[in-house]
């Protein structure tokens, strides 16, 4: 895949292949962090799409019952239409019949003005699917962008984000208010996005709590863990495929994170615990070392983690101790093998980007490698410079500080 980007957030211009393993390395305040968002927001607002708006229209055609009706009488009048209204749901916006419609409100709700609520259902029905994905895209993006998706820098110029695919093109293009996708192939896959280990805290907080305090980026790692233990409690065969297809593949991982990790997580009365082999140690006060490794450890033992997701780490490396953050990055890199992931990393090590090269070429994954440096332009903005093959470019930009302390001790 590959990712093209014109006047989003920072990013003036971007050209990035996403097919295995793509590290992003720049200075503060170059765009790095915009690329990850954008990849984020772009698979999770589009994947699985058809569910969610299935399930809101549901929603609003229960307001519209609830509107018409008194809300004692609703429940009722659910469980009897809820089959004729889940096959008007199903069908094409154009082969909804308001007459069919009526027919249901008239055998089964005692409703007095039904011609208007008929009305107001069959306008939800035949509301076009490709309106409602590109205002959830919009709202999305705005979401995780807090409101900035276009920035002045960029000012009246379209925002533009295209994904370049085997068998065809994506493009989404951001105006002021609204966007438009043009949706050649579809996407299946979820997207991660893991910056900030202190969110594992959030797995013994209330979800209300979290819901409240968090953003969509970090509220997403946590609740896919917590709606996979969630399903497993409700039902034990829950996800028991991926789990045991995980396992099969996460032996070589799990040994490793082990070297840093090495105790194990326990659940008491919903909460989690590290089990060091003497003490029970609560989620949240764990160092955040180990944050890092209980929250990447969770989100393999849920089992939603699946062949060809995206995974983003925005600085991964920077609460770790230089031989954690060896072990992060084989790890990382082991994972792409055994899952065939496409991972983006943002980073400002030179430690941690010479373990991503060194483990990428020990465990063959050179080929799926690639590298770019973000840089600011003299108007203010950003571009990405691919320099796979170039890497003395990335490590001049990080050594340059020593260099000037060196300088400073002469």
């Amino acid at each position: 895949m590959e990712l093209n980007i014109k006047n989003i957030g920072k990013i003036e211009s971007a050209n990035i292949k996403l097919d295995g393993i793509t590290v992003i390395c720049g200075e503060n305040n170059t765009g790095k962090s915009t690329i990850g968002k954008v990849l984020f927001s772009y698979f999770n607002s589009i994947c699985d799409f058809e569910s969610k708006i299935k399930e809101q229209k549901i929603t609003e055609i229960e307001n519209c019952i609830i509107k018409y009706s008194s809300p004692a009488k609703v429940l009722v009048y659910l469980s009897d239409i809820d089959e004729d209204f889940n096959s008007f749901i199903s069908l094409d916006s154009n082969s909804v019949n308001i007459k069919d419609i009526n027919s249901v409100i008239c055998n089964y709700l005692d409703i007095k003005d039904k011609k208007s609520l008929s009305k107001d259902i069959y306008l939800i029905l035949t509301m076009p699917n490709e309106d409602l994905l590109s205002e959830y895209i919009f709202r999305y993006f705005t979401d995780v962008f807090n409101g900035q998706v276009k920035t002045a820098n960029m000012g009246a110029k379209q925002g533009i984000i295209k994904t370049i695919f085997k068998n065809g093109t994506n493009t989404i293009n951001f105006l002021t208010t609204k966007c438009k996708l043009n949706q050649e192939v579809p996407i299946i896959h979820c997207a991660y996005y893991i910056n900030n280990p202190f969110v594992v805290d959030y797995l013994n907080n209330a979800s209300r709590l979290r819901m409240t305090i968090l953003s969509e980026l970090d509220r997403n790692i946590i609740d896919t863990i917590e709606k996979a233990q969630l399903e497993q409690d409700a039902d034990k065969m829950s996800n028991i495929f991926d789990a045991v297809a995980n396992k099969d593949k996460l032996g070589e991982i799990k040994k490793l994170l082990h070297r840093a990790y090495n105790g194990r997580t326990i659940r008491k009365n919903g909460l989690y615990f590290y089990n060091d082999g003497k003490n029970d140690v609560d989620f949240r006060n764990l160092s955040t070392g180990l944050k890092s490794f209980a929250l990447i450890e969770q989100l393999l033992e849920s089992g939603k983690l699946k062949s060809k997701d995206v995974l983003i780490l925005d600085e991964p490396e920077i609460h770790l101790h230089p031989e954690w953050q060896l072990i992060y990055a084989e790890a990382i890199v082991l994972l792409q093998k055994e899952f065939d992931l496409t991972i983006l990393i943002t980073t400002h090590s030179p430690y941690f980007l010479e373990a991503i090269e060194v483990y990428s070429k020990k465990h063959d994954r050179k080929k799926v490698l690639n590298y770019y440096l973000a840089k600011n332009t003299s108007a203010g903005c950003s571009i990405i410079e691919e320099v796979t093959g170039e890497l003395n470019k990335i490590y001049e930009k990080m050594y340059s500080p020593l260099k000037r302390l060196e300088e400073e001790e002469i």
